[in-house]
């Protein structure tokens, strides 16, 4: 591929405002979510947003799912499957 067939494969393959994600921050490819690539913030707010921004909601986003990702993102590091839902304090 030359630098231009490159660059319009990686510009179809985006989403407007973000990635595709699932419940448990796991990027979703050909929509199949991945084993070891989760996000959180401004990568996944067309997932919550839909179309459009509003100004900050990356910050909220971020801290909402940024424990999914990061608990998901070490589970897969382990091996292990990821969860779904809302992390558990546990105390």
């Amino acid at each position: 591929e030359n630098d231009a067939e490159m660059r319009e494969k990686i510009c179809s393959d985006m989403e407007y405002l973000g990635l595709k994600v699932d419940d448990t921050a796991a990027v979703r490819f050909n929509d199949q979510p991945s084993r070891n690539l989760f996000v959180a913030g401004e990568m996944m707010a067309g997932n919550v947003l839909g179309k459009g921004y509003t100004a900050g909601v990356g910050m909220s986003i971020g801290t909402a799912f940024g424990r999914i990702a990061g608990r998901n993102a070490a589970l897969a590091a382990a091996g292990k499957d990821a969860e779904h839902g809302a992390v558990k304090d546990e105390v």
